[in-house]
């Protein structure tokens, strides 16, 4: 069996999946703060990004 053939990448694409990589664990190790995270209120505002309401 032939090993399957690359394709070649232009320098613009290799950037654009690599900044696409880096934002994608950027979001994880946020998602995993905020499953982490035991302050209700600040779980949720982190989730969210909007304050709770009091009142």
């Amino acid at each position: 069996m032939n090993p399957p053939q690359s394709f070649p990448m232009k320098p613009a694409t290799c950037r654009t999946i690599t900044s696409l990589m880096e934002e994608l664990e950027a979001v994880d190790w946020y998602n995993q703060r905020v499953d982490a995270c035991k302050d209700e209120e600040l779980k949720d505002f982190l989730f969210t990004g909007k304050p709770i309401a009091h009142g």
